[in-house]
């Protein structure tokens, strides 16, 4: 017989089991940034050297700026 806790300890698995699902299929729905030679920050735009595979940003700083960017528009 399952007494109280047992009942709220099955219903929070529950919940986390649900939340977990939700942000899988927003994960799975959000756009991802495919490398593609040179900086995705279009202030900047740099070329990189094509030995480097998957490279999406210069620097921090870029992707920062690009979020900002991506952000207001």
């Amino acid at each position: 017989m399952t007494d109280v806790f047992d009942q709220a300890q099955a219903r929070d698995l529950l919940n986390l089991q649900q939340a977990l699902e939700v942000q899988q299929a927003i994960a799975a729905n959000t756009p991802r940034l495919v490398a593609r030679g040179f900086c995705y920050n279009p202030l900047c735009e740099e070329d990189f050297d094509p030995a480097d595979n998957g490279r999406l940003f210069c620097g921090p700083s870029c992707a920062e700026i690009h979020q900002r960017y991506s952000q207001h528009r």
